[in-house]
């Protein structure tokens, strides 16, 4: 059940499995991380990888990193206040981005293009601050 409800998360935050990627695929993963899991599943799973360290999630379609970061917030019910993206180089895909996503909380996420660890890494922030 909160397999279910993580997917469902994800999945209003614009990530979904990757191709070729099952529920059960997920949960096998997770099983190895069973306790992490309970109490913070979204940074379990940012780390996790398929058996072949093949990604587990991909984005839904591809977005400005602003509205990415508008869209992870709100699926854990917060609202993106201030975002500062950082590329490695300039106009480089990757990098950090400083979240703002209440008066007081922020969190520096990594993005990757079209990765969603950008997103993955918004939730787990969001859901570290609620513990």
């Amino acid at each position: 059940m909160q397999l279910k409800s993580a997917l469902d998360t994800l999945e209003s935050a614009g990530v979904v499995l990757a191709p070729g990627v099952e529920t059960a695929d997920i949960d096998d993963a997770v099983f190895d991380h069973a306790t992490l899991f309970r109490t913070r599943p979204f940074a379990t799973l940012s780390f996790l990888a398929g058996p072949d360290g093949d990604p587990l999630f991909a984005l839904s379609s591809p977005r400005l990193l602003s509205s990415r970061a508008g869209l992870a917030c709100a699926a854990l019910g917060a609202s993106l206040v201030d975002l500062s993206a950082v590329p490695d180089t300039p106009g480089a895909p990757t990098g950090s981005a400083r979240v703002q996503f209440s008066e007081w909380d922020v969190a520096d996420v990594e993005f990757d293009g079209d990765s969603p660890i950008f997103e993955l890494g918004i939730l787990a922030a969001i859901e570290n601050r609620a513990l």
